[in-house]
This record gives structure tokens, sequence and C-alpha cells, in this order.
């Protein structure tokens, strides 16, 4: 599975498991954590493509200020 298919699949997860935190919802501004495991084979792919979602979500999302890695 590639680095970006397992970003998707770990961000549907989220939002699957916190179904009420929907930005839409939000009536106060809310913090999602999560710890991952990546393989050291595959950190620079995967900090590549973190790197490339943060700035997206800060472009598009409204309501994201600030997403740290």
């Amino acid at each position: 599975m590639e680095v970006r298919q397992l970003l998707v699949l770990g961000a549907a997860m989220l939002t699957l498991a916190f179904p009420s935190a929907s930005a839409q919802d939000a009536k106060e501004p809310y913090v999602r954590v999560a710890e991952i495991e990546i393989d050291p084979a595959q950190l620079e792919a995967y900090k590549a493509a973190v790197k490339e979602q943060i700035e997206a979500a800060l472009r598009h999302e409204a309501g994201v200020l600030l997403y740290m890695l």
C-alpha cells in the first residue's frame, strides 16, 4: 500500500471514529491527535505526502488554523 493510500485510509478512519466532531458541527475549536507507526523505509515519502496534505488543508479547509506533524 502506498503512503498516499495509507494517509487517506487513516483520515477516513479518524473521520468515521469521530462523526460528531465534524467541522460543520463544531461550535468551538477542537483538536484531533493521532499516534501512528511509520515504516522507517517509507519515512521520507510519508513526510512529503503529509507536507502536501497539510498545505492543502490550510489552503482549502475552512476553520483549519494549525496542522502539526
